[in-house]
């Protein structure tokens, strides 16, 4: 499967509403589009003016900022604009597995595409932490003082 197909295949799957495309080729908008009802296409890192989108795409950006600012926008991106981000990027020497999931991003996929090595990125709030069943007061050293006191 190459890179378009799986973008194609996200979005229909997740079908969202609002989608914040963050990137500098041509080919994407008009891929994205017929599948939202409202895109967001910009290449500003700054963001300003978006509030929150339900997903938000990142393609070719990320290698063309200082590693600094990308880190920035993609906390700013996780943290305020969007509980689904995936992030597209090219081999970057800068790069290491470990800033990926130090951004509590996971990889989903890798292509070449046209020479080149994409790797797609994905942050998805909703499996990011999920409900452990020892979470609870049964398992709490005094279950029976489970709100009776404040420590």
């Amino acid at each position: 499967m190459n890179v378009e197909e799986t973008v194609v295949d996200l979005l229909r799957e997740r079908q969202p509403s609002t989608l914040l495309l963050l990137c500098n080729e041509p080919r994407w908008p008009t891929l994205c589009q017929p599948l939202c009802r409202q895109l967001i296409t910009t290449d500003d890192p700054t963001l300003n003016g978006i509030g929150h989108v339900d997903m938000a795409l990142v393609m070719g950006l990320v290698e063309q900022l200082d590693k600094r600012a990308a880190v920035e926008l993609l906390g700013r991106l996780r943290t305020l604009h969007t509980d689904l981000l995936y992030v597209l990027v090219a081999d970057d020497p800068r790069w290491s597995l470990n800033d990926w999931l130090a951004l509590a991003l996971q990889r989903v996929a890798e292509f070449d595409d046209d020479g080149r090595h994409l790797t797609l990125y994905r942050y998805d709030l909703g499996c990011y932490n999920r409900q452990r069943s020892w979470n609870n007061p049964q398992y709490w050293a005094n279950p029976d003082n489970w709100g009776k006191f404040r420590w």
